[in-house]
């Protein structure tokens, strides 16, 4: 079988679970006998490409240097990748299509494709997002799912939303897929940790369904000199370092850029993870603590107790004594983050990236005998 696939949520993302994901596919599919990969982008800053992509370009790795030029051979090498996947759709010279994102492909005649649906996110908090033009956005990602041949969903709660949203047409077209663990199982744990004072950790974007103000005000008592409070993502902005002085925090909450290794050093010397989202599709970052040994205490809402089951303390992320109840519990109790500990890697048998790809492909398979 000859999977096509574009390159627009590289072209988004340097870094993320989206473009993760489609990476641990294609590295799937590219090493076995009955697959094949069609992926005709030259030239990309994607960090997941650039660390491990074999597929047949050096140019991918043009982002590391500078020297004159470099830009124009970036946009020459776009504009060649465009016009090679354009040809292979037109030629047909692939079996199914498996865009990377919702635009920029005709989703009424590269056919068949199939749609992996991540989250309903822009569905479910519209108002929020009718400032980043959410409703051109959602008109198009309809106009993608209703077209497909199949629907892969990351979640059963991610099922849940197509079907509330878009209506009980699609059940017979939806296939629940679980993502893969990040890191892998049991990772050997470092002795020099990054930081020396004990800490709580947030990992990922802060805004919006994020809920990381009222996750900041609910452990505000906690934090001091002995426990701080280390955010993973971007530096804070004005209005979130205002927040954090209005709670007088400024000395005990930081912001870190950080790579993998780093990332993984910080999960596996937290006193525990915390992840008080009101929705997400799957929920990446709960993996990433597993594989870590890091206990976690997370949202009771949408897709994380799905994929936590047993092994994560849960919370109502609407409640700041909620919050702080079960974070206190855990942080107090030695013997309950160890056990914490134990049921997520117990956890992760869960999720495999080969379990992943196995899995989509017979979703791939379903599509073709549709026609």
């Amino acid at each position: 079988m000859k999977i096509l696939y574009d390159f627009q949520i590289f072209e988004e993302q340097k870094v993320g679970g989206v473009s993760r994901y489609f990476f641990e596919l294609m590295k799937q599919f590219e090493n076995k006998n009955e697959t094949s990969v069609l992926f005709p982008m030259f030239c990309s800053t994607n960090y997941y490409l650039k660390k491990g992509y074999s597929f047949k370009s050096l140019l991918r790795k043009i982002d590391d240097f500078e020297f004159k030029g470099k830009y124009r051979i970036c946009n020459f090498l776009k504009s060649f990748s465009e016009d090679r996947l354009r040809k292979i759709s037109q030629n047909r010279n692939y079996d199914l299509f498996h865009p990377t994102y919702y635009y920029n492909f005709p989703a009424k005649e590269v056919n068949p494709y199939v749609i992996t649906v991540h989250d309903m996110i822009h569905e479910l908090f519209c108002e929020q997002y009718e400032a980043l033009n959410g409703q051109k956005f959602m008109k198009r990602k309809k106009e993608v799912i209703l077209n497909a041949a199949r629907i892969i969903a990351i979640s059963e709660q991610t099922k849940s939303d197509l079907l509330s949203i878009y209506g009980e047409q699609l059940k017979d077209k939806i296939d629940v897929v679980y993502h893969g663990s990040p890191f892998s199982l049991k990772i050997k744990k470092k002795e020099n940790p990054l930081l020396h004072t004990k800490y709580i950790l947030f990992v990922g974007g802060r805004k919006l369904y994020k809920n990381f103000t009222l996750f900041l005000k609910a452990i505000a008592p906690l934090l001091n000199n002995e426990l701080h409070l280390i955010c993973v993502g971007g530096e804070f902005d004005e209005e979130e370092k205002e927040l954090i002085a209005s709670v007088y925090l400024t000395d005990y909450v930081k912001a870190k850029k950080v790579t993998d290794q780093e990332l993984i050093n910080l999960y596996q010397n937290a006193r525990l993870f915390v992840f008080p989202s009101l929705y997400e599709g799957f929920g990446f970052p709960i993996l990433e603590a597993f594989s870590c040994g890091c206990p976690v205490a997370t949202s009771n809402r949408s897709s994380l107790a799905e994929v936590a089951g047993e092994a994560a303390t849960f919370f109502d992320p609407e409640s700041e004594t909620s919050i702080y109840e079960t974070v206190t519990e855990v942080l107090k109790s030695p013997s309950l983050r160890n056990e914490l500990k134990t049921k997520g890697f117990q956890r992760l048998q869960f999720f495999s990236w080969e379990k992943c790809a196995a899995q989509t492909l017979l979703s791939y398979q379903k599509a073709l005998t549709q026609l």
